[in-house]
């Protein structure tokens, strides 16, 4: 895209979400998320100095748009940041 001085323009999306424009389940209830930790303590064969620690978790959620009329996207172009 080009501007009417002939400079470019970049064009950037912004979205803009209000308070309860979506929302989401937990589709396991209480134990929806299983955390995994290993410690930098363990040794092996990937970690063989024992210099490392991995914290990660696995979960299962359903989201839902309450509100279309909440959220909105925005363009705006500039020359430079």
């Amino acid at each position: 895209m080009v501007s009417n001085g002939g400079s470019n323009v970049e064009v950037y999306p912004f979205l803009v979400i209000a308070e309860s424009a979506w929302g989401q389940v937990a589709l396991k209830g209480m134990n929806a998320i299983t955390p995994t930790v290993l410690k930098s303590s363990t040794i092996s064969h990937a970690n063989p100095l024992g210099m490392f620690g991995y914290v990660g978790a696995s979960t299962w959620f359903n989201a839902v748009r309450l509100n279309e009329g909440f959220m909105t996207r925005v363009e705006c172009g500039v020359t430079s940041l």
